[in-house]
C-alpha cells in the first residue's frame, strides 16, 4: 500500500505526536488528519513510545491509542538505519539503474504491535531502551563536539576565520572534505566498499534520503563545534532527532512540537541544503491551517 496521491504525507515527531494527544481538540485534529492527510508513523515513534516506562503507563496508553487511530488510514516506516542499509545496497549492486523510490518503506510489523500490543507492555525492555535513547545522544553530543574546545581557542585569536552561518561553513574546504569522508563511512557500513569521490558526489545527488542524512550531520558538527554559542539560533539537535532527516523525503509535511525549536532549525537547514521539497512546521501552525481548511 502507497500513500493516496491526492493526500500530502505527514510525519510527525514524537514531540508533535504528545502535543496532539494533549490537544483539547484532539478529536477534531485526527479526524482532519485522515480525512486530508496520509499519516506516516516513523519507527522512532514507536519506539520512542515503546520506552516509555511503567512509570508513565498512563501516557505510553494515551500515546498507543493515539497511533492506532492515526495507522489505518496512513502507515508506518521502517527505521531510519534499515532504510539506510537498503538503499545503499541496492545502489552498489547496480548503480546505474538505482531509484531510490523502488525500495518499500512501509513497515507492516510496526503496524501489527501496534494493534496487539505487545511490545508495549515490556517494561525491562522499555528501561533498556531508554537507557540505549540517552546514551545515543551522549556519544552523538561527544562526538560532535570533540573540537569545539581546540577551535573556540583558534577562533579566538582569529575571529575573522570561524563562519557566521551554516552557509558559509558547507564553503570551507575542510567541510566538504569532511562531507565526503561521512558518506563514504556510511556507504562503506552495509557495502564494506568505500566509493570513490566521484561515485559517492552522484550517490549524494541521486538519493535524497542519503542525503538529508548528510547534511544533518554537517548540521550536528557546525552546531557542537563551530557555531559561535553567542548567535542567537540553535541548532542543537540530539541523535534521534538528526536521525529522522532520513524520513524527510517520505513526506509532504513534518511536524515537531520540540520546545527550544532546535529540531526544527537543524531540519529546516537540511532541508534548505539538501534541496528537500519537504515542509517543516511546528504542531501549532500545522493545526491551525488545518482548522483554516
Amino acid at each position: 500500500m502507497q500513500p493516496m496521491k491526492t493526500k500530502q504525507v505527514v510525519i510527525f515527531d514524537t514531540s508533535a505526536l504528545n502535543e496532539l494527544t494533549d490537544d483539547r481538540e484532539s478529536g477534531a485534529v485526527i479526524a482532519g488528519l485522515n480525512t486530508g492527510f496520509w499519516v506516516r508513523l516513523s519507527e522512532t515513534n514507536i519506539g520512542e513510545v515503546a520506552a516509555t516506562t511503567k512509570k508513565y503507563l498512563a501516557r505510553k496508553r494515551q500515546l498507543v491509542q493515539l497511533c492506532n487511530r492515526l495507522v489505518p488510514p496512513g502507515d508506518c516506516i521502517y527505521p531510519h538505519n534499515w532504510i539506510l542499509s537498503e538503499l545503499i545496497k541496492l545502489h552498489h549492486q547496480n548503480p546505474s539503474a538505482f531509484n531510490w523510490k523502488s525500495v518499500e518503506v512501509r513497515f507492516p510489523e510496526a503496524e501489527r504491535e501496534l494493534f496487539t500490543k505487545e511490545m508495549f507492555e515490556d517494561d525491562q525492555a522499555a528501561q533498556e531502551q531508554t537507557v540505549h535513547a540517552r546514551q545515543q545522544n551522549k556519544n552523538y553530543a561527544d562526538l560532535s563536539s570533540l573540537v569545539r574546545n581546540p577551535l573556540d581557542e583558534y577562533f579566538a585569536k582569529n575571529p575573522s576565520t570561524r563562519p557566521n552561518n551554516f552557509s558559509e561553513y558547507l564553503s570551507l574546504p575542510q567541510t566538504k572534505e569532511a562531507i565526503l569522508t561521512c558518506a563514504k563511512l556510511i556507504y562503506k557500513w552495509p557495502t564494506n566498499t568505500i566509493p570513490d569521490d566521484t561515485a559517492i558526489l552522484n550517490f549524494i545527488d541521486i538519493c535524497p534520503p542519503f542525503r538529508a542524512l548528510v547534511y544533518a550531520l554537517a548540521v550536528g558538527l557546525y552546531e557542537y563545534s563551530f557555531r559561535d554559542l553567542k548567535t542567537e539560533t540553535s541548532f542543537r539537535a540530539g541523535a534521534f532527532d538528526t536521525y529522522m532527516s532520513v524520513y524527510l523525503p517520505y513526506c509532504d509535511q513534518f511536524v515537531t512540537a520540540e520546545k527550544r525549536e532546535r529540531q526544527r532549525n537543524a531540519l529546516e537547514l537540511v532541508k534548505v541544503s539538501a534541496k528537500l521539497p519537504v515542509q517543516i512546521c511546528s504542531y501549532n501552525d500545522f493545526r491551525n491551517r488545518l482548522f483554516l481548511k
